[in-house]
């Protein structure tokens, strides 16, 4: 009985090796299709550049300025369309 008992703890141990490969094997296989995919959805710039333009002003201390900040952006931002 102390064989069978040796024999089936060493089964167990095998079978718990095999679903570990099995689970590091799977985890390899999502991560490589969630970069393929992720690669495939990727967009390249269609070349219009980004563009985003902030003015220097000079100014002396305690004094409220306003500086602009404009930008251009050929593609939706956040959902929000803005025109400047």
């Amino acid at each position: 009985m102390g064989y069978k008992y040796g024999l089936l703890l060493s089964t167990k141990k095998v079978l718990k090796q095999e679903c570990l490969m099995a689970n590091r094997m799977l985890t390899a296989l999502a991560l490589l299709l969630l970069f393929l995919c992720a690669s495939a959805v990727a967009q390249a710039d269609p070349g219009i550049r980004d563009t985003l333009r902030i003015d220097s002003v000079q100014t002396d201390a305690g004094i409220q300025t306003v500086v602009d900040v404009s930008f251009y952006n050929n593609e939706t931002l956040c959902g929000r369309v803005s025109s400047v």
